[in-house]
């Protein structure tokens, strides 16, 4: 059986989902990533993880935390940034946040 996570076409796929901004949905998670790649959260994760040590939902914290700091430059008001950055709270943005700072 053909592994669907070999080669690194996998990993374009997921570079352009993260171009389109999908991140900033707050209903996109590693579940719906794993899906829209055809592969199980378990294959992608491992590939991820190999490739960038992180996991898909630290990625998707990651890029979301990007997007807050350019909003935040551009003007938007703090207590708002989780949402139009895809986090479902302020809670979970600060938790990104004081992840990828430390």
């Amino acid at each position: 059986m053909e592994n669907k996570l070999s080669g690194n076409p996998l990993l374009e796929v997921v570079g352009s989902l993260f171009e389109k901004s999908v991140f900033i949905s707050q209903s996109f998670n590693s579940n719906v990533l794993s899906c829209w790649c055809g592969c199980t959260l378990e294959e992608l994760d491992n590939l991820l993880e190999k490739e960038y040590g992180y996991d898909s939902g630290q990625i998707i914290a990651l890029h979301r935390a990007q997007h807050a700091r350019f909003l935040l430059k551009n003007g938007v008001e703090y207590e708002l940034l989780y949402k139009f950055s895809g986090f479902s709270s302020k809670k979970e943005m600060e938790m990104a946040l004081d992840y990828i700072a430390v």
